[in-house]
């Protein structure tokens, strides 16, 4: 039987020095303790090559391991991680293998542990939600151009005060990030130039998904005149749930590694800033392995679509029962002899009014239901929170 483990340097040294007393045999002293005789002449050995030191339990892990990984490997894989602070070794190891197959690369978890122990990984704080479920039916981004993802990163003072707001858009099924282009301001002026310039390189989507926010909404009909402008063209206007950004998580899992990677810190002005940014979104498009495409590139599943921008506008048409009014300057429309506010964002659009009940009217921009009017209340309603 083994030694009772609450004593057991104590017991060690009462054996040791009781044997070297000379008035008991080693294997009647062994009996005693209830060890071996092999242990016995064992702590014997030690106490005479190291004293009580060598008394002392060792340390016994194997100094070998044939699970290690080879100086070699480790350092390259630490240059590489040094190169790219922000990829994790899923894409650290599929990158290394892309550049020098010929090498030797561990597998990802192995490298995962590697890089916890030498401090090269950052803790992330883990928010745990609870996500009710939304029965709006999108798109799936089954191909290329199916769906563009819209949305403006946060907003950050560049090195010169100058406030940036990076207008990003993405590729739903390949990842590709379309466009990274550093704004001065949120508006649809500032915007729409960008989406022609989208729709002339790589044609136009069959629909963008977005949040609520500006320049992509207003907050009585829903649309704003870059939505609407979108509509004309024929592309729908997908618009997630209000305040579940989860719904476009792919897009907001990119802008993560945006402003890890561009904005830490900012650059001295827009122009240099806006030159990260291209590097950036050719690194993204062109080098970065991604997990949900078996790690390949997102340049590697996109192409352009065959759509062609129309030269003509589609007319906002309506049902000849419909009762037409087109919004004012200052979003008023003109209902039974009143001024009721509909929405100054769409001021000069045409807007249809189809009765459902007494008093009470559906408004249609276009072929879409956007709103209500309560002639009771004389308001315009919101079919929907926004």
């Amino acid at each position: 039987m083994p030694w009772n483990e609450t004593c057991v340097m104590e017991l060690r040294i009462a054996f040791v020095q009781t044997y070297l007393q000379g008035a008991v045999t080693m294997s009647d002293l062994c009996l005693d303790y209830r060890i071996s005789r092999k242990t016995g002449y064992k702590w014997l050995t030690r106490y005479r090559a190291f004293g009580l030191e060598g008394l002392n339990d060792r340390d016994s892990r194997p100094h070998d391991h044939p699970d290690r990984l080879a100086e070699a490997v480790v350092k390259r894989c630490v240059a590489l991680k040094l190169e790219k602070p922000n990829w994790g070794p899923k894409k650290l190891v599929a990158l290394g293998r892309m550049r020098r197959p010929d090498l030797e690369w561990p597998a990802p978890s192995t490298l995962g542990g590697y890089l916890k122990r030498l401090g090269l990984v950052k803790r992330r704080r883990v928010q745990i939600r609870s996500v009710p479920p939304y029965e709006q039916a999108f798109k799936e981004g089954a191909y290329a151009n199916e769906v563009w993802c819209a949305d403006f990163k946060g907003q950050f003072l560049t090195g010169d005060k100058r406030y940036c707001y990076p207008l990003t858009v993405t590729d739903a099924h390949s990842r590709f990030v379309l466009c990274c282009t550093g704004l001065k301001n949120v508006g649809c002026d500032a915007t729409r130039p960008e989406f022609e310039k989208l729709f002339k390189q790589y044609g136009p989507p069959e629909a963008i998904r977005t949040d609520n926010g500006p320049p992509f909404s207003s907050v009585r009909l829903g649309f704003s005149p870059l939505s609407l402008w979108w509509r004309k063209l024929g592309i729908v206007h997908e618009r997630i749930e209000p305040g579940h950004p989860e719904q476009n998580g792919q897009h907001e899992r990119m802008h993560r590694t945006l402003k890890a990677e561009t904005t830490r810190p900012p650059r001295s002005n827009m122009k240099t800033q806006q030159k990260r940014f291209d590097e950036w979104r050719d690194e993204f498009n062109r080098e970065r392995p991604h997990e949900s495409l078996g790690q390949t590139t997102p340049s590697s599943h996109y192409t352009a679509s065959p759509r062609k921008l129309p030269k003509q506008l589609n007319r906002l048409r309506y049902p000849d029962h419909y009762e037409v009014r087109r919004i004012k300057a200052k979003g008023d429309i003109l209902w039974r002899g009143k001024m009721i506010y509909a929405s100054q964002m769409l001021a000069g659009e045409e807007i249809g009014l189809q009765q459902i009940e007494t008093g009470k009217w559906t408004i249609w921009l276009g072929d879409q239901a956007v709103a209500m009017l309560d002639e009771r209340l004389k308001k315009v309603l919101p079919m929907y929170p926004v």
